[in-house]
C-alpha cells in the first residue's frame, strides 16, 4: 500500500505531497524527507551510478524515487513511501501514468518552487490519486473446483515430485493466501522476491538437493513464482521437490492451476486505470 506519494525537486529539496494515506497513524514531516531524498540521490547516484529508479529501505517501509525526466536533466523526482513488500515495477507503473498527465503542468509548477499544484484541475487531482490509491483484492471464496485442484497438486507426493507448499502472493499486499506447512523461513524468502520481480515474468529457481533421499528420487529443489494472468496483481508462489525428468509434467500442472485461478477471479477484478 502506498502511504505517501509526492514530487519534488531533488537539486533544491523543496516538494509537495500528492497525496497522504489519512488511514494510517504515520506522521511524515516534509522539512526532514525532502532533504532525505536529495541526500539519498546523490549518495546512489555516487555509488551505485546513474539511473532513474532507486529505492531503499526504511523500517518496515520502502522508500522509492524516481526520476523519469533525468535523461532530459529536469530536477524533479516522485516521491513514494509504501509498505516494505510493495513490487517497485507495480510503484513504478503508476508513477509513468501519473507523469503522464502531470506534464503539460511541470514546467508552471518547477517556476513556483512547487507551491502551485492548485494548477493541476480538479479532475486530473482525483485521477491521480485513484492511479495511486488502486488496488486489485483477491476474492475471499476461491470456487470448489480451483480449490480441489489445488488440493490435488498438494497430495502429489508421488510420480517424482513432492509438494512443500504453495502461495498466493500480492504485488502491493505481499502474500495473502497459503496452502501446505506454511513454513516461516519459506516464507520470508517468497516475500522478499516480491518487491524485485519483474512485472510479466516468471521465476524458476532451481536447486541440486544434496542430501535427497535415495527412495525418493527427487534430486531437485524448485522455487518458482508465476503471475496469476497478465493485468492481474496476484503471484502463484511454489516449492517442491522433484526429479529433473518431470520438469515438463510439472509445467504443465502449475500452468492449469495457474489458469483455473485467472478464470476463477478475473470477473471479480477492476480493470487498472493505468
Amino acid at each position: 500500500m502506498i502511504h505517501l506519494f509526492a514530487i519534488c525537486n531533488i537539486e533544491t529539496g523543496i516538494g509537495h505531497e500528492i497525496f497522504v494515506n489519512k488511514d494510517i497513524k504515520l506522521k511524515i514531516d516534509p522539512t526532514l524527507l525532502w532533504p532525505l531524498v536529495s541526500a539519498l540521490t546523490a549518495f546512489s547516484r555516487e555509488f551505485a551510478g546513474e539511473g532513474s529508479l532507486r529505492s531503499v529501505h526504511l523500517a518496515e517501509f520502502q522508500l522509492v524515487m524516481y526520476n523519469p525526466k533525468e535523461e532530459n536533466t529536469i530536477p524533479i523526482a516522485y516521491i513514494v513511501l509504501q509498505d516494505i513488500y510493495d513490487n517497485v515495477g507495480y510503484t513504478k507503473a503508476k508513477i509513468d501514468a501519473i507523469d503522464k498527465n502531470l506534464n503539460v503542468f511541470l514546467s508552471t509548477i518547477i517556476d513556483s518552487n512547487f507551491s502551485k499544484l492548485s494548477v493541476i484541475p480538479a479532475n486530473e487531482q482525483k485521477r491521480m490519486k485513484t492511479i495511486i490509491q488502486f488496488s486489485q483484492h483477491f476474492p475471499d471464496s476461491l470456487s470448489d473446483s480451483i480449490t480441489a485442484e489445488i488440493n490435488r497438486f498438494e497430495a502429489k507426493n508421488m510420480m517424482g515430485m513432492r509438494f512443500l507448499s504453495l502461495y498466493i502472493a500480492d504485488l502491493d499486499e505481499g502474500i495473502i493466501k497459503n496452502f501446505g506447512k506454511n513454513n516461516p523461513n519459506e516464507r520470508a524468502i517468497f516475500q522478499s522476491f516480491i518487491p524485485i520481480i519483474p512485472s510479466g515474468k516468471d521465476l524458476w529457481l532451481e536447486a541440486i538437493r544434496t542430501e535427497s533421499d535415495e527412495l525418493e528420487e527427487m534430486d531437485r529443489e524448485g522455487w518458482i513464482i508465476k503471475r496469476i494472468g497478465e493485468n492481474t496483481d496476484f503471484l502463484l508462489m511454489c516449492r517442491f521437490f522433484y526429479n529433473n525428468d518431470i520438469k515438463p509434467y510439472l509445467e504443465t500442472l502449475l500452468n492449469k492451476i495457474n489458469s483455473q485461478l485467472y478464470e476463477g477471479i478475473k470477473d471479480q477484478l477492476p480493470p487498472r486505470p493505468f
